[in-house]
C-alpha cells in the first residue's frame, strides 16, 4: 500500500534557518539534548513554512511565516499557536503546542513549536491513487464536524483572534490516517 503521507526533504533554496540560533533557543528549553538539531522542511506549503526540526530523540514541527511577509494578520504566530493550543484540550487530534517565540531576532520572525502528526494533508488535487473511499469521506466528515462544533467560547479564545470556517481552512484539515 502507498504511503501518502507527507515527508520533510532538504530545505528550499531561499527558505534555510539560521540552525546555530534556533539550537541556542532550543536548548535553553530541552537543556538535557545532547545532539545538535537537524532541520529539514515539509514540501508543497502554500502558506506558512513548515519544517520538521530534530533534536537528540525530540522531533518538532516549526511553524514560520514566509519570509519578507509584511501581512501579519495573514501570518499570525501567536494567534496560531494560542488556537491550537486550546484546541488540543477540546479535540485531541489536533496538535499539541509546545513552545511560541516571539524573538525575532532568533529566526527573523516570530515562531512556534509543535509535536508532529502523522496523517495525510489534503490539499485542493488529492495525491494520485489516494484511495478515497466512503468510510474515509465518512471519517473526514466526523472530524470536520467535531470541530465545527467546539464552541469558541468553550475554549477560552480571545475575541481579538477571530478564527473561521472558511473554505481555504477547511481545504487544509490534516486528519490522522487510521
Amino acid at each position: 500500500m502507498t504511503d501518502f503521507r507527507d515527508r520533510p526533504t532538504s530545505l528550499r533554496a531561499g527558505e534555510e534557518l539560521d540552525v546555530s540560533k534556533l539550537e541556542s533557543f532550543l536548548r535553553s528549553h530541552f537543556p538535557g539534548e545532547a545532539e545538535h538539531p537537524s532541520v529539514s522542511q515539509f514540501p508543497s506549503g502554500h502558506s506558512n513554512l513548515t519544517y520538521c526540526v530534530e533534536l537528540g530523540r525530540r522531533r518538532m514541527v516549526l511553524r514560520l511565516p514566509p519570509f519578507g511577509s509584511k501581512v501579519k494578520s495573514a501570518h499570525d504566530m501567536e494567534r496560531e499557536f494560542h488556537v491550537l493550543s486550546k484546541l488540543h484540550h477540546a479535540y485531541r487530534p489536533a496538535p499539541k503546542v509546545l513552545l511560541y517565540c516571539d524573538d525575532s531576532s532568533v529566526l527573523g520572525a516570530p515562531f512556534y513549536l509543535m509535536e508532529p502528526i502523522s496523517g495525510i494533508i489534503l490539499r485542493k488535487d488529492p495525491p494520485s491513487g489516494l484511495p478515497f473511499t466512503p468510510d474515509t469521506a465518512h471519517r473526514l466528515c466526523g472530524h470536520l464536524s467535531t470541530i465545527l462544533r467546539i464552541s469558541t467560547a468553550s475554549i477560552t479564545l480571545r475575541s481579538a483572534s477571530p478564527i473561521s470556517a472558511s473554505p481555504r481552512a477547511i481545504s487544509s484539515v490534516k486528519f490522522a490516517a487510521g
